[in-house]
């Protein structure tokens, strides 16, 4: 089994009441190691993020993101489809973090590229730092749609500040296929 001895050393002054020195050695034998995944820089102009690259997944509910590659017209390796969903809001379904860099703070508009085959397959729930802010939908259906359409919530995301965040989506609807997210401050 594999160990880590860690080595703590406390010291403090010595003077005629106290004087001394304590070490502790601790010795772990069941630790998690965590793989650090590069951020995706966000630029404010408009980024693109596949839906197949995401860093973690919040593990909640019974619904699951499945990637896949069976419905053509995708871009990059593939999409994710939600194999349940629920409308509670927050959402209390599987969601998937995307870690990303902003360099520059503000209120950017979250696009998302989808594919509903009807009105009960359409939406997905959309945050930062695991935080619902709302769900988006498409308006047409069986084809792969660029849209930012609120169906609750805002479909924007405020960063305070320049640095590492999560942006996040979340099952809401079974069978919702999703493509991709833009990012961007403009309105197009």
């Amino acid at each position: 089994t594999k160990r880590k001895k860690i080595t703590s050393r406390v010291t403090w002054p010595q003077n005629a009441q106290r004087a001394g020195v304590i070490v502790l050695d601790t010795y772990l034998t069941n630790w998690k190691e965590i793989v650090t995944t590069a951020a995706c820089e966000i630029d404010s102009a408009g980024t693109y993020i596949e839906a197949e690259n995401f860093t973690g997944t919040i593990s909640q509910g019974t619904a699951t993101f499945i990637e896949e590659t069976s419905v053509a017209g995708f871009n990059g390796a593939g999409y994710l489809r939600s194999n349940g969903g629920s409308y509670n809001d927050p959402p209390t379904e599987e969601g998937k973090q995307y870690l990303v860099t902003f360099t520059d703070p503000g209120t950017y508009n979250i696009w998302i590229r989808g594919y509903g085959l009807n009105g009960t397959t359409d939406s997905i729930w959309v945050g930062l730092n695991d935080v619902s802010t709302g769900s988006l939908t498409e308006a047409s259906y069986n084809a792969w749609e660029w849209t930012n359409n609120i169906q609750s919530g805002v479909n924007t995301i405020t960063v305070p500040s320049a640095g590492n965040y999560y942006l996040n989506i979340w099952i809401r609807e079974n069978a919702h296929l999703i493509d991709g997210i833009y990012l961007t401050t403009g309105g197009e």
